[in-house]
């Protein structure tokens, strides 16, 4: 059987077609990946994460759909500059929530010399380690909520705070999926620089948008 391959304007069927297909793929992400460090650094690292992460987002879900841009760059590029205000005032309790786990996370070994106490910084490594998977599981639901719904802070905020802990499925596979990708980046440590962003974007994007469809299914239309 052959399988109709219609970029470039030829048709490769079998085998030859579906490598063809999962190499595209391929490419793309690694692309997505760099683009979005560039555009991370564009915004000088604090400003440019939720665009560039909203951008990447974009483009991976077209290409999850079926339907990729023609040009990835563009695509991404236009997404960013859109959304660069929105997402950034959207967004500003995940930056806030994001930079004081990291600050904790710096001052944990200190914590551990002073006390003297290896059980209190156990404990407060715990802590922070059940907090950084919250702020991980609200991250990979904030990118597809800001991509298919414009609504003002306060709305986009209930929803996000509400819907992770009534969909415990999902944020139970977010976080699998996250460590799936974070063990075979440790273990094949080349991967992780170039599609290690761009995996995760896509496949928590792929579960996150699966259950949006279900709670959309449920909500009577207004």
């Amino acid at each position: 059987m052959r399988v109709p391959v219609h970029e470039g304007g030829e048709d490769v069927g079998g085998w030859a077609g579906a490598v063809m297909r999962w190499l595209r793929v391929a490419v793309r992400l690694v692309e997505v990946n760099l683009l979005v460090l560039l555009g991370t650094l564009a915004g000088v690292v604090l400003l440019g994460a939720l665009p560039a992460l909203g951008a990447g987002g974009t483009v991976l879900a077209a290409v999850a759909a079926g339907d990729p841009p023609e040009s990835v760059r563009r695509a991404f590029w236009a997404s960013y500059r859109a959304d660069f205000r929105r997402l950034n005032r959207l967004g500003s309790p995940l930056l806030v929530a994001t930079v004081l786990l990291a600050a904790d996370a710096l001052a944990l070994p200190y914590l551990a010399a002073s006390t003297g106490s290896t059980g209190a910084a156990a404990v407060a490594a715990a802590g922070l380690l059940l907090l950084g998977a919250a702020v991980l599981v609200l991250g990979a639901w904030f990118v597809p909520v800001t991509r298919r719904y414009d609504e003002p802070f306060g709305r986009t905020w209930r929803f996000l705070v509400l819907a992770p802990p009534t969909s415990p499925g999902t944020a139970l596979a977010v976080l699998v999926t996250l460590g799936a990708i974070g063990f075979v980046g440790w273990h094949l440590t080349v991967l992780l620089p170039l599609v290690g962003i761009a995996a995760a974007l896509l496949l928590t994007g792929v579960v996150v948008d699966r259950r949006l469809d279900r709670i959309e299914e449920t909500v009577p239309a207004r």
